[in-house]
């Protein structure tokens, strides 16, 4: 219970540092006005992360546009796929560089660290020595057995001081008859 409790501390003081890394993040824009962007997308929390240069992205889903015309795409340095279009690929857990190389223009996006979306959350120790994976069905499991243990933790407390409030009150009002 204590590890997954300093799981979600981590969980959430990461996820408080994502929005000063992403803010930082912005579309490349190279000669003529040639625009690219590099963003992800996690569904089921309906969040979008925009990438550039050192950015945290949730989400493994990853989108690269373009209005270059036709470009390459390389990621970690190995050609992925070509075109004109949209390209929409699913990327490991990590950091990756993505490239977008046309024929007189190159955009690249280095060190973007990707974490998986809001299914597994990831966080490591203080020590930096193990690394741990939440999923939403433990969190899930965990919240109800919380909640299971207020509810009994306040059930007892609040029969306790009320009946003792109404012991004392019971004691002072009635009068003992001999």
């Amino acid at each position: 219970m204590f590890r997954k409790i300093i799981v979600l501390a981590v969980v959430l003081s990461t996820l408080s540092t994502i929005g000063v890394a992403t803010s930082l993040a912005e579309p490349t824009v190279g000669a003529n006005n040639c625009l690219s962007v590099v963003y992800t997308i996690d569904l089921n929390s309906e969040l979008s992360t925009l990438g550039g240069n050192n950015a945290i992205m949730v989400g493994s889903r990853v989108i690269t546009t373009s209005n270059c015309g036709a470009y390459n795409l390389y990621i970690d340095g190995k050609m992925y796929s070509g075109g004109s279009e949209d390209h929409s690929f699913e990327i490991s857990e990590g950091i990756h560089t993505i490239r977008l190389e046309g024929e007189d223009w190159n955009h690249t996006y280095s060190n973007m660290t990707f974490y998986p979306g809001s299914d597994v959350w990831v966080g490591e120790y203080p020590e930096g020595t193990e690394l741990v994976k939440v999923s939403n069905k433990d969190l899930w499991w965990d919240e109800i057995m919380a909640h299971i243990v207020t509810v009994t933790i306040l059930f007892f407390m609040s029969t306790t001081i009320v009946y003792r409030v109404a012991k004392w009150r019971i004691d002072r009002s009635i009068e003992v008859v001999v």
